[in-house]
């Protein structure tokens, strides 16, 4: 693991860092890691990484590719919940009659 970034997202840390491994771009949750060893290699992060890119389109600490428009509809129990919180700055709720929630980020 070449370490890149150490982000807190939704009062989670996070380690984004180049896996040799698995020879890409990867987040790992600090509170996952059972064992770490500092190594001697050393490594020079890339000039073009930007923590805020990264994380334009993330949803918390999920990072993906490609853009899609996801819908979840919750029963009005789970909908009183949802309505507690701001989860992602692209996000719409929209009120169903029947007490319901529909959210989407675009």
């Amino acid at each position: 693991m070449q370490p890149y970034h150490l982000a807190n997202r939704e009062n989670a840390w996070y380690l984004v860092g180049h896996d040799a491994e698995r020879d890409a771009l990867r987040t790992f949750a600090v509170s996952r890691i059972q064992k770490v060893t500092v190594g001697s290699k050393k490594f020079t992060k890339p000039s073009d990484f930007s923590p805020e890119a990264y994380y334009a389109k993330s949803f918390g600490a999920f990072v993906g590719t490609g853009d899609h428009r996801v819908v979840v509809r919750f029963t009005p129990t789970a909908a009183a919940q949802v309505r507690e919180r701001f989860w992602h700055e692209t996000q719409e709720a929209r009120e169903l009659a029947d007490g319901r929630l529909a959210a989407c980020r675009t």
